[in-house]
């Protein structure tokens, strides 16, 4: 009788330790897929988002930054004007809610602009990206990525 409570004992001990160490990986992993999301989903509202320039939206301001240049959006051009819209969606998200970040848009060999918010960010980021087809055919792909730490 006394052999049968030692192992139940011992048992018991050994599922809490198992359901605690189980316990702890799952919050790791819930905090790195809420990263990883939040990445993502940030990438593909800002490509969605309309802007007061002419009312296009950022895809749209993003592909002709990368090629003619030629949409003016209240006195500057789609480059500038992308890039000012990207800043201010990400300090008042991001930069707000205590994530450092790091965002660029990237057509061919070019870097068209690079956004770096980074305070002792990690080498561990979770990336969010997108790929936006050039106009032309054959054209140069534009590679839009935020990293969030």
């Amino acid at each position: 009788m006394g052999l049968a409570v030692i192992v139940v004992l011992i048992s018991l001990g050994f599922f809490l330790i198992v359901q605690f160490m189980i316990a702890s990986s799952g919050e790791a992993t819930n905090d790195q897929f809420a990263r990883k999301t939040l990445a993502q989903n940030t990438v593909n509202a800002m490509m969605l988002t309309t802007t007061t320039c002419h009312n296009l939206d950022m895809t749209k301001l993003i592909k002709d930054c990368a090629s003619a240049r030629e949409i003016s959006c209240n006195g500057i051009n789609s480059c500038a004007f992308v890039e000012d819209i990207a800043d201010e969606i990400l300090s008042k998200t991001l930069k707000v809610w205590g994530n450092d970040y790091e965002f660029a848009i990237v057509s061919g060999d070019r870097q068209l602009f690079n956004l770096v918010n980074l305070n002792g960010c990690p080498d561990d980021r979770d990336a969010g990206s997108a790929f936006i087809p050039s106009k032309d055919i054959g054209g140069d792909r534009i590679f839009v990525r935020l990293l969030v730490c």
